[in-house]
C-alpha cells in the first residue's frame, strides 16, 4: 500500500514539527501579533478546507477572536472585500500548494487590504509568491492523489500558530508541548497492534455496505469530512459526513439499516459523548451498523486533552479505515475511478506540462 507510509510516519512527523517550531511558525505569529489582529478567516479546497474548518476550531479556541473557515471559491464569489481590513488575516491553506482557488482568494484579500499567510508544503508554490508570509512544512514527499501525511500537517501547522500567537498576545510561556506534545505517542498507539486490529475488524463493516456516513461534533467535524472524503478517494465507496446533532434532526430518516454503516467520531467532552451516544442508540434501534472512533476509550488520559487534539487523533484513525479499506477491496488508491476523477487526473497533469 503506497498510503501506508504517510499514514505510519506521521508520529515522527509530528514530533519534527514540535521540534522546530520556532523557525517554522514564529515567525509569522510574531507577524500576526504587529499587525493588531481582530479577525481570522481559513480558506482552502477539498481536503484544505477540511483542514481550515478544524483549524478555524482551534483559533477560536486558543487566541478568543472571530474566526471563519471559508471554501476559497465561495470567498472569491460571495465575501464582501469591504468587510476585510488591516486587521483581518486571511489564512490559506493547499498542502500541496496547488490550489488555484485558493491562490486567487488571497489575491483578493491581500487587495482588500488584509493580511495574507499561506500554508503549504511547496515552497516554489503560487501561494507562497502571493501571500505575505507562509508556514512551510516538510511533506512535499507525498506524491500520491489523497493526502494523509500532509493534511494532518496542516492542521498541526494551524495549531501550532495559533498556540504561539496566543502566547505572544497574551505574554504567556508557549504551551505547544504540552498541548500537543501526546500527539506522537497517541498516534503512535493508533498504530500498534490493539487499536489497528480493532480497526482492521471494523472495515468488514464498511465493506459490507452500500454506503458510508461519518458524524462528528466541533473540531471533529472537519475530521469527520475529511474521514468520507479519503474513503471516497482510497476504496471508490460513497462516503458523506453530518454534524452529529444535524444527524439527529431528520436526517437520520435518510439512511437505510443494513445498506449504510455510520462512523461515529466521539469527542472527549461530557455534553459530546453523550450526544454521540444518542447516535450510536438511534443506530441501534434502525438496525444501522456503526464504528465508534473513541481514543479516550483506551486513553483515558484524552479526557483532559484540548478537544482539536482529539480531533486529529480521530483523523489518523479514519485515514486508516480507507487505506485498510482499500487494500482489503484490493483497490490501488492511486488510480482514479469513473469518468470524472480520470478527467481531473488528466487536466492537473496538463497544467503541469504532463500528458
Amino acid at each position: 500500500m503506497c498510503i501506508e507510509p504517510y499514514i505510519k510516519c506521521q508520529p515522527a512527523f509530528i514530533q519534527s514539527m514540535l521540534d522546530t517550531r520556532d523557525q517554522l511558525v514564529l515567525p509569522i505569529a510574531r507577524e500576526l501579533r504587529e499587525n493588531s489582529i481582530k479577525q481570522l478567516i481559513l480558506l482552502g479546497c477539498g481536503s484544505s478546507f477540511h483542514a481550515a474548518l478544524t483549524c478555524s476550531w482551534i483559533f477560536r479556541r486558543e487566541v478568543c477572536l472571530p474566526c471563519e473557515a471559508i471554501s476559497s471559491y465561495s470567498f472569491i464569489e460571495h465575501y464582501p472585500s469591504n468587510l476585510l481590513n488591516t486587521a483581518t488575516a486571511v489564512i490559506g491553506i493547499s498542502q500541496q500548494g496547488m490550489s488555484a482557488k485558493t491562490d486567487e482568494a488571497l489575491r483578493k484579500a491581500k487587495t482588500a487590504g488584509a493580511i495574507t499567510v499561506s500554508i503549504t508544503a511547496d515552497p516554489e508554490s503560487k501561494l507562497v509568491q502571493t501571500a505575505d508570509f507562509t508556514v512551510l512544512f516538510d511533506a512535499l514527499d507525498e506524491k500520491v492523489g489523497p493526502k494523509t501525511k500532509g493534511y494532518t500537517g496542516s492542521v498541526v501547522c494551524g495549531a501550532l500558530l495559533a498556540i504561539l500567537y496566543k502566547a505572544l498576545i497574551k505574554n504567556e510561556k508557549d504551551e505547544s508541548e504540552v498541548i500537543l506534545g501526546v500527539l506522537p505517542a497517541q498516534l503512535q498507539k493508533n498504530l500498534d497492534k490493539e487499536v489497528r486490529g480493532s480497526v482492521l475488524e471494523n472495515i468488514e463493516k464498511i465493506i459490507r455496505s452500500e454506503y458510508v456516513v461519518y458524524a462528528g461534533i466541533g473540531p471533529d467535524l472537519g475530521s469527520a469530512e475529511e474521514g468520507a472524503l479519503k474513503l471516497v478517494e482510497m476504496a471508490k465507496m460513497p462516503a458523506f459526513a453530518y454534524e452529529t446533532e444535524e444527524l439527529m434532526h431528520g436526517r437520520f430518516e435518510g439512511i437505510r439499516g443494513k445498506q449504510a454503516c455510520m462512523v461515529i467520531l466521539f469527542p472527549n467532552n461530557p455534553n459530546g459523548r453523550n450526544r454521540s451516544q444518542d447516535l450510536v442508540e438511534v443506530a441501534q434501534k434502525a438496525e444501522v451498523n456503526y464504528v465508534i472512533l473513541d481514543p479516550c476509550k483506551n486513553s483515558p488520559e484524552l479526557m483532559s486533552a484540548s478537544d482539536y487534539v482529539l480531533s486529529l487523533i480521530n483523523i489518523h484513525l479514519c485515514q486508516m479505515i480507507a487505506c485498510y479499506t482499500a487494500d482489503k477491496l484490493q483497490i490501488d488508491p492511486t488510480v482514479p475511478k469513473g469518468p470524472r476523477l480520470q478527467y481531473l487526473t488528466k487536466l492537473s497533469n496538463l497544467r503541469q506540462g504532463g500528458k
